[in-house]
């Protein structure tokens, strides 16, 4: 670091993206070192809707790893034990989660999840820069120089950028690195609210595969309904 730079913008680690990939990486990092200097940079604030709804059983074995297993539970996750799937055949067979060893699964609430992987990981000492949007970023010497639109310019130096992004793939896009695209696949998704005392006591995810893609549905717990279908755009 320079003498010109203030500790408080140099990092040894930058997290691009506060979704569950980039929070549990700052907090797997702080658990391995807790005197790294760690970033988790989100450009919302959660108040949007977020997909993907479902974690299957063995995920209590990472939270546990990751130190927020009792903070997931207080999100008040919706319980689901077991998958309904009608895939090649037009009768449903399902998979009980009573025969996993990890337990059952759940339905969540995104936006909780991932705002509470992020309380989590600030909690432990990594600072969150919420909402922020890096507008460029550079190599200088050894180090990356981000700059964050949102804080007038704010420069912000660190040894390592983890790009958790997701599909956005910010930096690499940024940096002009050509996505290989395999396949046409997309999803369609909505959100469905019961009326009061109406939803059904379904603690299933529901798969059905059709001849333009396959569909599923999860009961959320608001008692919301995330209905979703996977096809190919071509």
């Amino acid at each position: 670091m320079r003498e010109s730079e203030s500790s408080h913008n140099s990092y040894d680690v930058v997290i691009l993206g506060a979704g569950p990939a980039g929070a549990a990486t700052a907090l797997a990092l702080k658990r391995l070192d807790s005197t790294l200097r760690i970033a988790l940079v989100e450009r919302s604030d959660y108040s949007a809707i977020r997909i993907g709804e479902t974690l299957p059983p063995p995920a209590r074995t990472l939270l546990t790893e990751l130190g927020v297993w009792q903070a997931f539970l207080a999100t008040s996750p919706r319980a689901c034990y077991g998958t309904r799937a009608a895939w090649g055949s037009p009768q449903f067979h399902e998979n009980e989660f009573i025969f996993s060893p990890y337990g059952y699964g759940w339905h969540l609430d995104r936006r909780a999840f991932d705002a509470m992987l992020t309380a989590e990981a600030a909690r432990r000492g990594v600072e969150v820069i919420q909402p922020a949007t890096i507008s460029t970023a550079s190599r200088c010497e050894n180090d990356w120089i981000l700059i964050n639109a949102e804080e007038h310019g704010r420069k912000i130096r660190t040894r390592f950028v983890v790009d958790a992004t997701g599909r956005r793939s910010w930096l690499a896009s940024h940096l002009g690195i050509r996505r290989l695209v395999y396949d046409q696949l997309v999803g369609i998704f909505n959100f469905y609210q019961f009326h009061s005392g109406s939803a059904p006591a379904d603690s299933y995810t529901s798969i059905e595969a059709c001849e333009q893609g396959w569909w599923y549905a999860a009961m959320l717990p608001d008692e919301g309904l995330a209905v979703a279908f996977m096809t190919d755009a071509d």
